[in-house]
């Protein structure tokens, strides 16, 4: 309990510290270019200081076992880049997949093979100072560890996605949950540093009183208070559920109304809502900025918010590092991002999905500042994008990012309402415990993410030839088979029931390309009616 407090007042005291001093655009843009002029020396610092001289690291393990050390390295950087060298490593057997980065999996080489846990890839060199969790579910919570030093670099790029959707004044505002999700919580501290003090924070989940969530909300409490001791009014979360969007429609509606429309960072699909409630109920939002993440970003969701005049902001996340991807100014797509090169390295490999009738151009990152609190080394994370050099002659690239990242998607989770479930715990559920439950077989049951009219929806096909189904029954079966993956499960799958994101479907499941049933599928855009589709990888 003392080692909790202490560690408690000295976030208080860090949080203090850290708001104290504001980043101007100016002081954003040369901490990312010189990072970036720095990227070689930091990425062989990570690796000297969090892999060869850490003996828990599972990336020392491997290099050692490919008989690789770290002057080989410097050698492989000098002449071939980072980015070759991260080739030859992933040849050489050092990568990790998406289960063995979250420890669901041992690590298994030719010659070798250990077990992992998560908590083995965190990095040393980051002294955490808050503990949270993703708003994704692999069966088990997967842990986001915030050290003050990320939450201050991550700020610089708040301020370049803001400087992109030319926002400059008017007032912030978050749609984003609560702890034990991280995203608020660390949001708020990030537009606070650059002065941008959101003035709402609307959540998603509610504060929770009970035993778990007490402690979350006492922390919560703590970095509001925080935030006072360093002279910022930090809003107290205001529960705002997913079916309420005018409440959010109505805030920006009063901003457009005193002048200066407002600036809003929420999920992609909740962007939509919002959006949808305005145009529904007479709201004028036009030249709000929304800042929309944690979901693919398509011209359907990009046709809404155009629609009613709003200022789309796209960026790319990972809740453990932060930003992989910033938006570009000049775009030759809707989700054209800019690769932050200067705190990840990223390869492609090609990748089978759907056994083997197709592949993806599967992402892999490397982690390169040593404030990232999940250290990566070619690390898959269940993304792919088409990967490319280009010098667009935007603010970013002026900064050195010139690596751009077009049409990010997930091969094997399902994303709506910036909530994600991953493939194991979703298979499992689609072929043993429906059929378990309902009756028929594993080939009987299919899940398919779908976008319609810009929201993301996720269809629970069920085949004619399983008899005497209650629709209803199996929707709730399957939210409930959600809320048990891990402990993170109830309060997402609760997302999803708010938003009336699930819904059951009698007709046969999807087949692939070789006539193969497959337990997850993705069907392209469907607008204004149109109930075509067609299978895209």
């Amino acid at each position: 309990m003392f080692d909790r407090l202490r560690a408690n007042l000295s976030y208080v005291a860090g949080v203090r510290r850290l708001l104290k001093q504001r980043l101007s655009l100016e002081d954003c843009r040369r901490l990312v270019a010189a990072q970036q002029a720095n990227r070689v020396a930091s990425f062989l610092r990570v690796l000297e200081r969090g892999v060869y001289q850490n003996p828990r690291s599972p990336y020392r393990r491997l290099l050692e076992h490919a008989g690789i050390d770290l002057a080989e390295i410097e050698r492989m950087v000098n002449a071939e880049g980072i980015e070759g060298t991260l080739e030859r490593l992933y040849d050489a057997g050092v990568y990790v997949t998406q289960a063995e980065l979250k420890g669901r999996l041992p690590i298994r080489r030719p010659g070798l093979e250990f077990d992992v846990s998560e908590s083995d890839f965190d990095n040393p060199l980051v002294v955490a100072a808050y503990e949270a969790e993703t708003s994704g579910s692999t069966g088990t919570p997967s842990r986001v560890l915030l050290g003050l030093e990320l939450t201050a670099y991550e700020a610089a790029y708040s301020k370049l996605l803001l400087a992109t959707g030319g926002f400059r004044e008017g007032e912030t505002a978050l749609w984003r949950p609560v702890p034990p999700d991280a995203s608020g919580l660390f949001g708020i501290l990030l537009f606070s540093k650059i002065g941008h003090t959101p003035s709402r924070w609307f959540s998603q989940a509610p504060l929770r009183w009970d035993l778990r969530g007490l402690q979350q909300t006492l922390r919560t409490a703590l970095v509001l208070f925080a935030g006072s001791l360093a002279g910022e009014r930090l809003p107290w979360p205001r529960f705002v559920p997913r079916d309420k969007p005018i409440v959010i429609a109505r805030w920006l509606a009063e901003q457009k109304l005193r002048g200066n429309p407002g600036f809003l960072d929420t999920s992609s699909s909740a962007a939509v809502r919002v959006c949808l409630a305005a145009r529904e109920n007479g709201l004028d939002i036009s030249g709000s900025v929304i800042a929309a993440s944690g979901e693919p970003y398509t011209e359907g969701k990009d046709a809404v918010l155009r629609m009613v005049g709003v200022v789309p902001v796209v960026h790319y996340n990972m809740a453990q590092i932060g930003k992989l991807g910033l938006p570009c100014a000049n775009p030759i797509a809707l989700d054209d991002l800019h690769l932050v090169t200067d705190k990840v390295a990223a390869i492609q490999r090609d990748l089978s999905v759907g056994e083997g009738d197709a592949t993806v151009g599967a992402l892999y990152y490397t982690t390169l500042l040593p404030h990232c609190p999940r250290l990566m080394i070619n690390a898959e994370i269940g993304d792919y994008a088409r990967l490319e050099q280009r010098d667009c002659g935007c603010h970013l690239a002026s900064l050195g990012l010139q690596t751009h990242l077009v049409g990010v998607r997930g091969y094997d989770k399902l994303t709506s309402e910036g909530v994600t479930f991953f493939g194991n715990d979703l298979f499992r559920l689609v072929e043993e415990d429906l059929p378990a439950r309902f009756g028929g077989h594993a080939t009987d049951y299919q899940l398919a993410e779908q976008e319609v009219d810009g929201l993301t929806r996720i269809e629970i096909i069920v085949s004619p030839a399983v008899d005497d189904v209650d629709e209803q029954a199996v929707l709730e079966y399957v939210l409930k088979g959600l809320a048990n993956v891990g402990v993170s499960g109830s309060p997402m799958a609760e997302q999803w029931r708010q938003a009336g994101t699930m819904r059951v479907v009698r007709r046969e499941p999807h087949a692939s390309g070789n006539r193969k049933i497959l337990p997850l599928h993705f069907l392209e855009a469907v607008q204004r009616g149109d109930e075509r589709s067609r299978r895209a990888p």
